[in-house]
């Protein structure tokens, strides 16, 4: 409820950053970490809750994921938005729940979900600047997408 703090970064550099405060919880889940994407990503947004939103689909990840698994983060530039998606291969999300997952206090059936508002807090986010989040079909594990507007070049 409090207003967005907008400042122009580089979502990659949020990403590191919360990757590396997560660092400890992913090993100790025993999982494969592996971030992709161009090199910068300018991203016009409020770090602070990009950064919350990251930490809330890791935390589902390290949750959720298989000792020995992977957990993958990317962050792209494209068509005037900046992407960050979060891959897993943990058991995914039943295809009955799907259409629900982002929808406050909505729990999964899978053991270990929590409170219902991990994911609804991330899609919550993401419509606050303008953006989406999303759950893109896998064949294996979860994947969600954040979408944010780009920062806008001044050459």
């Amino acid at each position: 409820s409090q207003p967005l703090d907008l400042q122009d970064v580089d979502l990659r550099s949020v990403v590191r950053e919360v990757l590396e405060r997560q660092a400890p919880q992913i090993a100790a889940a025993g999982l494969t970490l592996a971030e992709h994407g161009d090199r910068a990503v300018p991203c016009r947004c409020d770090p602070l809750l990009v950064s919350q939103a990251l930490e809330n689909l890791v935390d589902n990840s390290v949750r959720f994921a298989p000792v020995g698994g992977r957990l993958e983060v990317t962050a792209h530039l494209g068509d005037g938005v900046c992407r960050l998606v979060v891959h897993d291969d943990g058991p995914g999300i039943p295809v009955e729940e799907r259409a629900k997952v982002f929808e406050p206090f909505y729990r999964g059936s899978t053991p270990g979900s929590q409170t219902g508002l991990g994911l609804a807090f991330v899609a919550d986010v993401a419509r606050r600047h303008g953006g989406r989040a999303t759950l893109i079909p896998s064949v294996e594990g979860t994947t969600i997408g954040l979408e944010f507007p780009a920062r806008r070049r001044v050459d």
